[in-house]
């Protein structure tokens, strides 16, 4: 988290403080992930996918359902990419958990 706090300082763009967030909720749990994001103004992420993506994951650790599923609704709504996206009636759509692979490398 130290590196993202670092990076905030030179360069606070809503990719380094949506990473910071994502870092922390990892680290810290999802209260204090969504906590980073009481800064941002919410105007300026209307439209950025990756903030809503880290958002719906948040709630969904929290089982706020409701609030999740729309974030999750807004981050497929966003995907320029027609290979990722998919809709909540598609056959790739989870909403439940995904599994990590094991192997995948951890930085936190």
């Amino acid at each position: 988290m130290l590196f993202y706090q670092q990076l905030i300082r030179i360069s606070p763009t809503l990719a380094t403080l949506t990473g910071h967030a994502a870092a922390v909720g990892e680290a810290k749990g999802p209260e204090v992930g969504l906590a980073a994001f009481a800064g941002i103004d919410p105007d300026a992420v209307s439209g950025y996918q990756p903030y809503w993506a880290v958002r719906a994951h948040l709630l969904q650790r929290l089982a706020r359902t409701p609030e999740a599923k729309n974030a999750y609704d807004r981050t497929i709504g966003l995907t320029e990419d027609p290979e990722s996206s998919c809709s909540k009636d598609g056959p790739n759509f989870s909403p439940g958990p995904v599994e990590i692979n094991p192997s995948y490398p951890s930085f936190l």
